[in-house]
């Protein structure tokens, strides 16, 4: 199986094959290099690590794949990632993210507030505990406790290159 990092290849492999045999978390790296899976005489499976091209050709892509767990979180401010993902969430699906966590707040910072005063993310000092906001927030996107979303549309420019 070949695609980007944190898309469930080992997993879909370890399904086919009826047995956990190849390690996999929910998160980018864990395969780190080419691994052949003997399924049965007739199939022989290969997992590979995720790919990521080395430069992306604009800001957005780089945070949706960041949103949606592709890039290592250790080397990411989570904070900055989640306001962009609520943002493009927002864009996509106005009023969504109001509903579920009972808000009226539409910019990104306000809406990390009220994720952490719904589910009481207080820090010691009793302040709302945005990073620990984000990361909850990032985690229920990516387990899809959000609902189901697509986080972008086709534009109209690939949309004439398919006629």
């Amino acid at each position: 199986a070949c695609g980007i990092p944190n898309v469930g290849k080992s997993t879909m492999i370890n399904r086919i094959n009826g047995k956990n045999t190849l390690k996999a978390a929910d998160k980018p790296g864990v395969t780190r290099s080419l691994t052949w899976l003997h399924a049965d005489p007739n199939l022989d499976l290969l997992d590979t690590p995720g790919v990521l091209w080395p430069k992306f050709d604009d800001e957005k892509t780089g945070s949706l794949l960041a949103a949606l767990g592709s890039i290592n979180d250790d080397i990411l401010d989570r904070k900055m990632v989640a306001m962009d993902a609520i943002h493009y969430i927002q864009d996509l699906y106005p009023n969504l993210l109001e509903g579920i966590f009972e808000s009226g707040e539409v910019n990104p910072n306000g809406m990390l507030k009220a994720i952490a005063k719904k589910r009481n993310l207080l820090k010691a000092d009793s302040e709302l505990d945005l990073k620990r906001a984000a990361e909850l927030f990032l985690t229920e996107l990516r387990h899809g406790k959000l609902g189901r979303l697509t986080l972008e549309r086709v534009n109209e420019e690939s949309e004439s290159l398919s006629e």
